[in-house]
């Protein structure tokens, strides 16, 4: 099955930068200033402090990130196999084979649902597709007439 990747390195790899120090030793400042009378309510101490939990933050938030998208996919994997029939051959064979848009599980969640509503999904798809070429002036209009 057909699916888009995702670069985690790029989501959960945090590097700290000269500017993004400066900024947290400018919110450490800020937040000690703001409860300058309760010094033991300031949550960080020094700019590395604040860093660390930043990063921290983000290797957490890739994580739930990646399972909220893992279960998405097996959710729409689980509805394209309870399809009755040939319903599932037919909307994986469209999925692999012709499907050129965006590889996420909300569109073959859609395709699954769309199947067992008994919307032939392609062929609508291809009526939007002439269509476009229809408006674009790259079809003539006599092949609107032929898509019923």
């Amino acid at each position: 099955m057909k699916f888009a990747c995702c670069a985690w390195e790029k989501i959960v790899t945090y590097v700290v930068t000269g500017r993004k120090r400066a900024a947290a030793e400018r919110a450490v400042r800020r937040e000690r200033e703001s409860v300058a009378l309760f010094p033991e309510l300031s949550r960080e101490t020094n700019a590395d402090n604040r860093l660390a939990s930043i990063a921290e933050g983000l290797q957490i938030s890739a994580g739930e990130w990646r399972h909220e998208r893992a279960r998405a996919w097996r959710t729409a994997r689980r509805s394209v196999c309870e399809l009755p029939g040939t319903a599932g051959v037919a909307v994986l064979r469209y999925w692999n084979e012709a499907w050129t848009g965006p590889r996420s599980p909300e569109y073959l969640a859609t395709f699954a649902l769309e199947a067992r509503r008994g919307v032939c999904f392609w062929r609508r798809m291809a009526d939007l597709r002439r269509l476009r070429l229809i408006g674009a002036g790259r079809l003539p209009r006599s092949f609107l007439s032929r898509a019923s």
